[in-house]
């Protein structure tokens, strides 16, 4: 952890992001195409901090 500001900060932050198909269009929700897929995208997510941990 790294003290900025009077705040403790993780030294290592990731962004995950999922591209929009149509930025007109806003919910809360995920579309359909993204809800089929959050099980992959968690995967792909847990796997990625997976590997860096075991290289440190």
């Amino acid at each position: 952890m790294v003290k900025k500001w009077g705040y403790e900060i993780p030294a290592d932050i990731r962004i995950y992001g999922i591209e929009a198909v149509k930025l007109s269009k806003f919910a809360e929700g995920c579309t359909p195409p993204v809800a089929a897929k959050l099980d992959e995208i968690a995967e792909h997510i847990f796997n990625d901090l997976a590997a860096e941990s075991q290289s440190n």
